[in-house]
């Protein structure tokens, strides 16, 4: 190769260089006609495109694990972010689990209910809460006051329609053949 061969190799690749490492903007490449880093066509050197062609060939494929390790951490970023997500939102439904057993608690224990009653009272929100509460102690102070006691009729009672035990006829039949216990 000659000496300015060689000028014009270097000014090529030195010409390629500043193209990557600076890029035009898209206004300048619209007004400015593209011209190959070579130059004309009559400058062409093969052999120099033929070095640039494998120099960036080797970048590539340099740069390409690099690339790769990128997008893979941004995986493994987005899973974490997926997963903190999922963790708010369970931790969320479980406040608001907490918040309504809490709710219940306090309202059973305004109107005097029990634990089993919790089930029925439900933990939705507080005014459905306070409304089933209060019409299940409705519920259990109207039966307790309708709720009359059965009557114990004696069996030798005429008319009564309680029935005896059975120890109590056992006792009756033995009475009734002279036996008494």
């Amino acid at each position: 190769m000659s000496e300015e061969q060689t000028e014009q190799v270097e000014a090529v690749e030195a010409s390629a260089v500043d193209e990557q490492a600076e890029p035009a903007s898209a206004e300048q490449a619209d007004t400015s006609e593209e011209k190959p880093p070579w130059g004309s066509d009559d400058e062409f050197d093969p052999e120099r495109a033929w070095r640039l062609i494998q120099n960036l060939r080797k970048e590539k494929e340099d740069l390409k694990p690099l690339a790769d390790k990128a997008k893979e951490l941004e995986k493994e970023q987005m899973s974490e972010q997926e997963k903190l997500v999922a963790e708010r939102d369970e931790l969320r439904s479980e406040q608001q689990r907490l918040a309504g057993e809490t709710t219940a608690l306090r309202v059973a224990l305004r109107y005097g209910l029990t634990e089993e009653d919790l089930d029925l009272i439900g933990s939705d929100n507080e005014e459905k809460i306070e409304q089933r509460a209060k019409r299940l102690a409705e519920l259990r102070t109207s039966s307790n006051a309708s709720q009359r006691p059965e009557p114990k009729l004696a069996p030798t009672s005429v008319g009564g329609d309680a029935e005896p035990d059975g120890d109590e006829l056992v006792k009756r039949i033995r009475q009734r053949q002279g036996r008494v216990i």
